[in-house]
């Protein structure tokens, strides 16, 4: 912490004593006389906006930095009226409903209007909203920037294009995982899987032993629950379900030829692990019920492993049992990876009366947190404080969040493709195979043409029409 923030927290200490109020209970808009250099900071950039209003939209309304709850958060808040005062700008905050946000947008942006300036935007829509042209791209931006390894090159990537102005973490916590059942381990002596990950033996032929050790009929307990699996193994095999020739076409990966054999090997090991070793609880890898059903078993000491998006609810219902492991590598993996299918990042919109090029130096530098040199708003994430906050919050051992950084530290991110597919993964593909209804090579052939025609109207429906046009 730079000593300007020891000089403010003294600050406001006096300040607390003679209000006789604390600091965290006022409004962050009547803060600005706290800021270090309030009224001295000079302008450091050739960009100004006039004095002028950038609107920043979004529907989660912790994203609008507010003092008092964490040293980040107050770096963040502190940074962006840097920001205002180097770029002679005013930030309004544009909140709404996440459907309410972007029906505005796309009403506004096709009118020709502004409706905000810099917005978050999510995965789930953002390759719709890039065909209709309502996004600047912002690779020029981030890549030519003097921190250029500070900023996200990779998840917010389509048509080579980045479209994201999003801060990387230097304390990565993976996002893909496998929670441990440690009273079941310990009760079939098995060895934690987190040495073996460590030492790259972490692997499919590992984990199904270990899976099919935990099985046991009589005691309705299985190895691995259902939900999530898919998204498990594909990632620790470095296969997605849709892939992009080098013409930029996009194509169903279980039939393309470059990466159908990864697919096959998914759905090959969930046959074995299924029908011969019957170690999977579920029959469906996504949706609530499925998540329910494998959460309430592995809490109930029936389940080994088991994937859960919130380990923070299990610390807080005072549950213990549990620890984490990474996902195993597959046979075709060549390196630990990890990718994210939903995602939020901030974004540029189209439309606006400030060109692309200012509105990314400006946001850029409200979100440089990080930079040491930058004395305004900095605050530097150490490994110390990253570990004890993902412990406070997730998990009840230290050695589990160390464990997660150190692996975090060597995984290499890839962006997952975003479609709407419905049941057709979850049932029709894996449900068919673990079920027993029909073989892996049969339900790829038989999901074949819908599959295609998901990924045809997401990612190849703008250059059909375009073509169509020529």
């Amino acid at each position: 912490m730079k000593l300007w923030k020891r000089i403010l927290c003294l600050t406001l200490a006096l300040l607390m004593l003679l209000a006789v109020t604390a600091c965290d209970s006022a409004p962050a808009d009547k803060n600005d006389g706290d800021k270090p250099g309030n009224d001295d900071t000079q302008q450091t950039t050739d960009v100004d906006f006039g004095g002028k209003t950038v609107k920043v939209a979004v529907w989660y309304e912790p994203e609008k930095p507010t003092l008092g709850n964490t040293d980040s958060g107050d770096a963040w808040y502190y940074s962006l009226k840097n920001a205002e005062k180097e770029y002679n700008c005013e930030v309004e905050w544009i909140i709404e409903t996440q459907e309410q946000h972007f029906s505005k947008f796309v009403q506004k942006s096709l009118s020709n209007e502004v409706y905000a300036d810099i917005m978050m935007c999510h995965s789930w829509n953002y390759v719709s909203l890039i065909d209709q042209k309502l996004l600047e791209p912002t690779t020029e931006f981030v890549s030519n920037a003097k921190d250029a390894e500070h900023w996200n090159q990779s998840t917010y990537v389509l048509n080579g294009e980045n479209w994201g102005i999003h801060p990387v973490s230097d304390n990565y916590i993976p996002t893909h995982y496998l929670l441990i059942n440690t009273k079941l381990l310990n009760s079939l002596k098995l060895e934690h899987p987190q040495k073996l990950a460590r030492e790259g033996k972490w692997d499919w032929e590992t984990f199904r032993k270990y899976c099919a050790a935990a099985t046991d009929a009589s005691k309705e307990q299985y190895g691995v629950g259902c939900f999530m699996l898919a998204s498990i193994l594909k990632t620790a095999n470095n296969f997605d379900y849709a892939v992009a020739d080098k013409d930029g076409v996009y194509h169903n990966a279980f039939t393309y030829a470059e990466t159908k054999g990864k697919g096959m090997e998914i759905l090959e090991l969930v046959q074995k692990m299924a029908l011969e070793d019957k170690s999977i609880l579920g029959t469906w890898t996504d949706g609530q019920e499925a998540m329910d059903e494998a959460l309430n078993a592995f809490k109930d000491g029936k389940l080994l492993f088991a994937f859960h998006p919130t380990p923070s609810s299990l610390k807080k219902s005072g549950f213990t049992d549990y620890s984490v492991v990474t996902v195993p590598m597959g046979p075709s993996g060549t390196v630990l990876t990890d990718s994210v299918g939903a995602f939020a990042f901030w974004c540029l919109p189209t439309n606006s009366s400030f060109s692309a090029a200012d509105r990314a130096a400006f946001w850029m530098e409200a979100k440089r947190t990080w930079d040491p040199a930058d004395e305004e708003g900095y605050y530097e994430e150490s490994r110390e404080s990253r570990l004890e906050e993902v412990l406070d919050e997730s998990y009840v051992n230290r050695e589990d969040v160390e464990f997660l950084l150190d692996m975090g530290a060597t995984m290499e991110f890839l962006p997952a493709v975003s479609l709407n597919v419905g049941s057709l993964i979850a049932d029709d593909l894996f449900g068919a195979v673990i079920r027993g209804d029909s073989t892996p090579a049969a339900v790829i052939n038989t999901t074949d043409g819908q599959l295609q025609a998901i990924i045809d109207a997401t990612y190849n429906a703008k250059k059909d029409s375009t073509e169509a046009t020529e």
